[in-house]
């Protein structure tokens, strides 16, 4: 009788831990694709007039930093506004120093509110909010034989959607360790590179800006040279089937 009981105590909890979960993966699986839908066309064509950004952020004084900082974190979340377009107009608005140091702080910070919402709401959270395209094209990354350093590839091309790479990346048993180091890493080059597009389109600094494309193109060219190299290219199997 108490073992009966017992297990009927731990299959209510189950059963409202999974209710619980899908009530929490509609809400945000729902948030995040009004926001996108609603928000997302608006806020890219706002971005690219920096000048706008910037008169608008620097108005609101410290709270415009948090508002950047808020933008760079949705960027990633949402999937939808482009984060080297905001990344430019941090460089923009607040130069290489600082521009650099908030861009890729708040990366960092949106990178594991994205990794942890897909390690807790799952597939199904996962492949509603991105294309099924993507995820397969981060999944082949997972899965290939170079491992994490498979990862700092894909995270070091400018271009590859690394956003989507952190949510597919939560629905494995990567340690979150191991990621957010090698993500931390790999986002110095591309974050620096495009902070100093920012800043020197801001300075009209037109030789510098020349030398930061020239570098950004390189990145381009030999990440992609070496993502070649190493397989990442590769077809891969349906996505759920290998994670």
């Amino acid at each position: 009788m108490k073992q009966t009981l017992h297990t009927l105590v731990q299959k209510i909890g189950a059963d409202k831990k999974t209710t619980l979960k899908f009530v929490l993966l509609v809400v945000v699986a729902s948030f995040l694709g009004l926001f996108g839908l609603l928000y997302g066309g608006e806020i890219t064509d706002w971005l690219r007039h920096p000048d706008q950004v910037r008169d608008t952020l620097l108005g609101f004084g410290a709270w415009g930093v948090a508002g950047y900082v808020g933008l760079e974190i949705l960027s990633i979340v949402t999937v939808i506004i482009p984060g080297d377009v905001v990344c430019t107009c941090g460089g923009y608005l607040y130069g290489v120093p600082l521009g650099f140091l908030l861009t890729w702080s708040s990366s960092m910070l949106g990178a594991a509110i994205a990794f942890y919402l897909s390690r807790l709401l799952g597939y199904d959270f996962v492949s509603r909010l991105l294309s099924k395209k993507a995820v397969m094209q981060c999944t082949r990354v997972l899965n290939s034989a170079k491992g994490m350093l498979g990862v700092m590839v894909a995270f070091l091309v400018p271009i590859f959607p690394k956003d989507v790479l952190v949510y597919v990346a939560g629905l494995t048993p990567i340690s979150a360790t191991r990621l957010f180091f090698v993500y931390a890493l790999a986002r110095i080059p591309n974050t620096l590179i495009w902070t100093m597009v920012g800043s020197t389109l801001y300075e009209k600094d037109y030789p510098a800006l020349f030398a930061t494309l020239v570098v950004l193109l390189t990145l381009l060219l030999g990440g992609y040279l070496l993502g070649r190299k190493m397989g990442l290219g590769k077809p891969s199997r349906d996505p759920q089937d290998s994670l």
